[in-house]
């Protein structure tokens, strides 16, 4: 009942809001940043100055010295300690059991977009993992999609029925009604009021609902634009 209430309250607060990515962002959620991740991301922060796109990385290593790195090129670096993330919630949306890591830089850069810097009218995470051919592709990607999705996504499967003995649909249970609906994320797009919502969902709950699972789920709640670009098709777990 309160989490349909929640819903309800989210769809009179967004559906007015403009998903025109006016000023947007891009942020490489890295743990342990290479040479070769700050080159490529140099390369594409200079494309990226043409269409007024800033470009950041989030780095999950407390222990780097940034100081002797963040002069040297122009997209900027940011960290946020454990603590900062936990106090507003910001944690366990990669967390898959007693193993996992509570607080990532998943949890941080969510949090850092969502309530430290909310000047972005849309907003890419991307993994360091993933494979971007060339500056030029991810330019099309962000001028196709971003002035017209709440939500772009490699892929999209619906859970109607609730089914929890396959995948990590259990973990959703106590968090998100049905329907639920799932992907990988190690790239995905926000609209502002995406972001809105996220924020706003997780400070009703305390933390993040598993990554997988939570976008695509709370954006159909919300009747939000979901797209899944065939450019993303070939993205595969590695």
């Amino acid at each position: 009942m309160a989490i349909c209430l929640l819903l309800i309250l989210l769809l009179l607060s967004c559906q007015h809001m403009n998903i025109l990515a006016e000023n947007s962002a891009l942020c490489f959620i890295i743990k342990y940043p290479t040479y070769q991740n700050f080159l490529f991301v140099q390369e594409l922060t200079e494309d990226a100055r043409k269409y007024h796109l800033d470009v950041f990385i989030m780095i999950d290593d407390n222990k780097l010295n940034l100081s002797k790195i963040s002069n040297k090129y122009d997209f900027r670096l940011l960290r946020i300690e454990n603590n900062q993330s936990r106090y507003y919630g910001y944690q366990k949306s990669i967390e898959l059991g007693d193993n996992g890591r509570e607080i990532t830089s998943w949890d941080k850069a969510l949090l850092y977009f969502t309530v430290l810097n909310k000047n972005y009218s849309f907003v890419w995470l991307i993994e360091n993992d993933v494979f971007i051919p060339s500056v030029q592709a991810f330019r099309s990607l962000h001028q196709l999609y971003s002035n017209t999705s709440d939500l772009v996504v490699p892929n999209n499967t619906v859970n109607l029925i609730g089914k929890t003995s396959t995948w990590h649909w259990s973990m959703a249970a106590d968090k998100l009604i049905l329907p639920w609906a799932s992907s990988m994320v190690n790239v995905v797009g926000f609209s502002q009021r995406m972001l809105v919502a996220i924020a706003d969902y997780v400070r009703w709950l305390g933390e993040v609902p598993f990554h997988e699972f939570f976008f695509h789920s709370l954006a159909i709640h919300l009747n939000f634009t979901m797209v899944v670009p065939t450019e993303l098709s070939t993205i595969a777990y590695r």
